[in-house]
């Protein structure tokens, strides 16, 4: 018999501390228009579902109410793609993590391998941005 794991519905929270760094080093990396886009965004996307798995925890933002995201603060692009992957370091152990939109906003970020609670001192080793962000294909 095969068990399904009990995949939460998002709540309201906030991001840790960890995933504030990563998405302050995307937005140091975006254009200046779209990194003003992303941080606006960010606003409205506060409910949180955090999904772990064995070597890696992805982490969903939605918006309160589907729809009420403003279109100024959306990326053109609507399909489903990878904005950003980004290879950090802390305490002689590799991270990486890919961000992914969806409808225009962030949807989610994976990281891996799972990071401990305790991580500290995050060195910004890589980062590569889609190019196409305009470009609804």
């Amino acid at each position: 018999m095969f068990f399904r794991r009990k995949i939460k519905t998002p709540k309201k929270g906030v991001l840790t501390k960890l995933e504030k760094s990563i998405l302050n080093y995307l937005i140091l990396k975006l254009p200046e228009d779209k990194s003003r886009i992303l941080i606006e965004q960010l606003k409205f996307l506060v409910l949180i579902r955090r999904i772990k798995y064995k070597n890696d925890i992805v982490t969903e933002l939605f918006p309160e109410k589907y729809g009420k995201i403003p279109k100024i603060c959306l990326f053109n692009r609507k399909e489903e793609f990878r904005l950003a992957h980004i290879k950090f370091k802390s305490e002689n152990v590799s991270y990486i993590s890919e961000i992914h939109m969806v409808s225009g906003r962030i949807f989610d970020m994976k990281i891996r391998p799972k990071p401990s609670k305790s991580i500290k001192n995050i060195t910004f080793l890589d980062i590569k941005i889609d190019e196409e962000l305009d470009k609804d294909i």
